[in-house]
Order: C-alpha cells, then structure tokens, then sequence
C-alpha cells in the first residue's frame, strides 16, 4: 500500500478485504499509513461469507490460502464500476493511474497473460478439461476489472462456488482456474510491466508492478534480488516502520531470510520425477476428472 502512495500523484482509495485474522493492531497500522499520505482507506471484513462456503470449495485452495478467493467476493463488496486487484506479495514501483487508464473496452478483466499455463501441456489440458482456454488465462495476482460488466453477467462469488462444487479437483489454480473460464475470451491483455512476475536481479523494475509469486522468494525475503530492498524501503516508510529501532529492523529481515529446502532421499527424488513425467501427469488429471464428473452424477441424481 505504502508503494501505491509513493509513487501515485492521484488520489486513491484502498480496499482491503480481510478475515478476522487482521488484528486491530495492524488495522491501526493500515489506517496511520492511510493518514500519513493524505489517501482514503476502506476496510471489509469477508468472515461472514466465508462460513457458509462448502469445505470442498475451501480445500481447493490448499496449495495457497482461502485468501485467494477474497478477490471473487469484489462486486459484491466494492460498489464501484471498476476496481483494480492486487495481490498482497508484490510492490508496486509505478503510479497504478498508468494502469487504471487503460480502456478494457468490452472485457470484462483486463491482465497480463499466464505464460507458463500455456507453454505447459498439463495446464493446456487442466484448462481445456475445465472449458477453458489458456491462451485467455492472466495472472490473476494483478487485474482492471469492468466490475459494471461483470455484474450484469452475474454473481461471481456464487457461481464461483457452483463451480468449484464441480471442478475443484482441477482448479489447480484456484480462483485463477475459475477466472479462466468464467470470462472466456473477454478478456484484454496488457503489458508485462503491470505485472512483472520474478524478475531476475539483471532486469530493470523501474516504472513495474513487482509481483514475486509463486514458489520464488517473496518481496520481504532476503535472497538478494532488487526487489527485497525495494520492499524494505517501503516497510521503513509505512506505519510498520516507524519508531523501529536498527536492532528491531535487523531482527524483522532476519526472521524473513529464505532457508534452503533440504533434499529428499534419492529413491523418493526417483519415483517424484517418473510420475513428473507428462504421460503420467496427464493420465492423472485425466482419470481425477472421470472419477469426480461420475461422482459428481452420482450425489445430483
């Protein structure tokens, strides 16, 4: 949030959509670095909808956290005629206005296209499998939304929740795997710089939307890259950073250092890269998707 106020001239308004694991503390934080740069803030807490989510749609975000489906929850909460989503593992080292002028026309998101979904034959299937195609598939960490437009289509959350009753066996990921269907085709492709996944330290970040995704080292891990530094640069300069003592500040980034992932034993690393191999993973895919479509038969009939 700190990076969006340092580098936009415009006035913005921040939404944040939180659970109640959001502590009053860090409420507190937000709304002072709200304060100190004279922008506006909105808190909404989602807790509520999230009750009564079927625990099948819930684990269907394992590989990251219920979180992600916060976003699905935007027309809902933010009544606006468009927003612009943010993941929260990324620094935004441009004026977001370049972004928030870009005309979607008659898409209803507009994104930077998942590259590694489609250069990959599974994804290509997953997608497919789910009615899909990953050629229209973005990077949902960063998105324009019509939101005006995706309401008249209906309501994203709810059939968000249909959907994954469905086919989250194969929402591989999440709500991204669900984003790829819902909007088809209607969808704008935008520049890399709006959302520059882990970019290595010989690539320039100026004037980009960092966004460190994925299993790369994040934006507050110290792994060397451009990106941490800029982050912590940010850090000192929020709510977050004030009054912090040096010894404080070496203890916050020391707790963030990236610890390298030990090994499996050789038999286990063995059998893990035979059933990596494509013809295994998509015989997989293929035989979950048959047993859950059957199943799926079985209970609605």
């Amino acid at each position: 949030m700190t990076s969006i106020f340092e580098n936009t001239h415009s006035p913005v308004t921040v939404h944040i959509l939180h659970d109640d694991t959001l502590t009053q503390d860090n409420k507190q934080k937000f709304i002072r670095t709200e304060e100190k740069y004279s922008q506006w803030l909105e808190l909404h807490d989602v807790t509520e909808y999230f009750s009564q989510v079927p625990d099948d749609v819930k684990r269907s975000t394992k590989q990251f956290t219920v979180g992600t489906l916060f976003r699905l929850l935007i027309t809902r909460i933010i009544k606006l005629d468009k927003v612009i989503y943010l993941d929260t593992d990324l620094v935004v080292n441009a004026d977001i206005t370049e972004l928030w002028n870009i005309d979607t026309g008659h898409n209803y998101i507009a994104g930077y296209h998942d590259k590694m979904m489609y250069e990959s034959l599974q994804e290509r299937v997953i997608a497919k499998l789910n009615g899909g195609d990953s050629r229209n598939e973005i990077n949902a960490g960063v998105m324009l939304m019509n939101l005006a437009m995706i309401r008249a289509k209906g309501d994203m959350f709810g059939d968000a929740v249909e959907w994954f009753s469905r086919r989250h066996h194969l929402a591989n990921v999440a709500d991204q795997s669900f984003i790829c269907v819902y909007f088809g085709g209607f969808v704008k492709m935008i520049d890399e710089k709006f959302n520059l996944r882990n970019p290595p330290a010989s690539m320039d970040i100026d004037s980009c939307i960092v966004h460190t995704c994925g299993m790369a080292s994040k934006a507050w891990e110290m792994s060397g890259l451009p990106v941490q530094k800029l982050y912590w640069h940010y850090y000192l300069k929020s709510a977050w950073g004030e009054n912090i003592s040096r010894d404080e500040l070496v203890d916050a980034i020391s707790s963030y250092v990236k610890q390298p992932q030990p090994k499996p034993p050789l038999v286990k690393r063995v059998i893990l890269r035979i059933l990596r191999t494509t013809p295994a993973v998509i015989a997989r895919i293929l035989l979950k998707d048959a047993y859950y479509r059957l199943k799926y038969r079985l209970t609605h009939h």
